[in-house]
C-alpha cells in the first residue's frame, strides 16, 4: 500500500532517492523529540509550513486558514477532533538518519 500510495519501492513521490539500506522500527518517540521533527523536503509540506518543514509552522498556518494548492484543511481539524475524544491515530512514520 506505501507503494501504490506514496511511491515507496518505486522511486517516486515521497520516496523520491530514498535508499536501499534502510531498517523499520516501531518506536515510541516523547514530546520533546517531537519538537525536533521536520517535514519531508515536499512542496505541500514546504509551502504549508512556510518553507520551515517545522510541523508547529504548518498548526499556525492551518489555523489561519492557509490552504496549499487549494487543499481544504478539515481534515486536519477531524484529527483533532478525534484525539480530542480520546481516539488513536495510525501510527506515524519518522525517518531518521543514524
Amino acid at each position: 500500500m506505501l507503494g501504490e500510495v506514496r511511491g515507496f519501492g518505486k522511486n517516486k513521490d515521497y520516496f523520491e532517492d530514498f535508499p536501499d539500506d534502510f531498517k523499520w522500527y516501531r518506536a515510541v518517540i516523547k514530546k520533546q523529540e517531537l519538537k525536533k521533527v521536520r517535514y519531508i523536503n515536499y512542496s505541500y509540506w514546504n509551502d504549508l509550513s512556510t518553507k520551515t518543514r517545522l510541523p508547529s509552522h504548518a498548526v499556525k498556518n492551518i489555523k489561519a486558514g492557509i490552504k496549499v494548492f487549494g487543499a481544504s484543511n478539515k481534515h486536519y481539524f477531524e484529527i483533532l477532533a478525534a484525539i480530542e475524544k480520546g481516539r488513536k491515530i495510525p501510527d506515524t512514520i519518522f525517518i531518521a538518519n543514524n
